[in-house]
């Protein structure tokens, strides 16, 4: 990447890929005032080779998710003077069997925090009005994502241990003992898709095979409620075939 011009008002870069195949493309930032503050506008523009046109909607898509961590990093970096996100690749691991109780539900990715919030409060409600003694950390089971809808489907668990029975919505099941891939995020939830692409790239990066269905768990190792946001710890879980 080059910066070719810098103003106030706007950087214009060149970007040149070099893998998978060739190509280039002109990337600019604008910067204009609103509200007493700045809106920051991120472009890139380029092509794709022609026998790939059938993949424009979706790199679109995955670039377009590229801007949303970007942005979001740059504003706190702003604002704040720091990006309260830091990653270890922690690679293969194992992980036991653990029963839950949780709630199931699709949404868009921007709906995605309040709505894990709400389940998360309905769950512990729960644990506390039956006396459950949750003993090991929480933690979300995504099975599908749907890149160009931005739209996943999801379940926010609770870990439980035995049998127990609960009524529609709530459900039960239990995540399989096996093979993982690791990553851990320490920093704010609104971070975490810096996370999850470094667990899929560098898994693809290592040649390590993972599953379609479920896609990968979050699992959150301390709470919300007494631990700044910086502070969070987070793994990201996929999993792996078992040998």
């Amino acid at each position: 990447m080059r910066l070719t011009s810098v103003s106030p008002q706007r950087l214009d870069m060149d970007l040149h890929f070099i893998r998978p195949f060739k190509s280039q493309a002109k990337v600019a930032f604008e910067l204009a005032p609103e509200d007493g503050g700045c809106r920051v506008t991120w472009h890139m523009r380029g092509k794709l080779p022609f026998f790939l046109f059938f993949m424009t909607t979706k790199m679109k898509a995955w670039i377009g998710m590229d801007y949303d961590r970007g942005l979001t990093m740059l504003k706190d970096y702003v604002e704040k003077g720091s990006v309260p996100s830091s990653l270890s690749i922690d690679g293969e691991s194992r992980i036991e069997r653990q029963r839950f109780v949780g709630i199931e539900h699709e949404c868009t990715l921007t709906e995605l925090g309040p709505q894990m919030k709400q389940d998360d409060s309905k769950l512990y409600e729960l644990a506390k009005d039956r006396q459950w003694a949750i003993d090991s950390p929480p933690f979300a089971v995504y099975h599908h994502m749907d890149i160009v809808s931005t739209r996943t489907r999801f379940v926010s668990a609770i870990p439980v241990s035995g049998e127990v029975e609960v009524a529609a919505p709530l459900l039960t099941g239990a995540l399989p003992e096996g093979r993982v891939f690791r990553v851990t995020h320490t920093g704010s939830y609104d971070h975490l898709g810096n996370a999850w692409s470094a667990a899929f790239n560098a898994s693809r990066n290592r040649k390590v095979r993972t599953k379609k269905t479920p896609m990968g768990y979050e699992r959150y190792l301390n709470n919300p409620a007494d631990t700044p946001p910086e502070a969070l710890i987070t793994e990201i879980l996929l999993p792996l075939p078992s040998t």
